[in-house]
């Protein structure tokens, strides 16, 4: 969904995403543990994760779940 999201596939309001540069989102500061493992939060953390980051701007879904499969095969 985040995918999504990050190329304009979906009417979702993500002005209050930040950036920071290689295609990485700041994550927003939680209060609560219910905050933090709410879906923006959670998404973020493990979007800041993946590799290649490249990857992360594939134009559709299953290039990037394809781009993903063929990363984490060879590694």
């Amino acid at each position: 969904m985040l995918h999504k999201i990050h190329n304009k596939q979906v009417n979702v309001d993500h002005s209050h995403l930040t950036t920071t540069g290689n295609n990485k989102f700041l994550i927003p500061h939680s209060k609560t543990k219910y905050h933090m493992n709410s879906f923006f939060p959670r998404a973020i953390r493990l979007w800041n994760e993946l590799v290649p980051t490249e990857n992360k701007d594939a134009p559709t879904v299953p290039a990037f779940a394809s781009g993903l499969k063929k990363f984490y095969a060879f590694n």
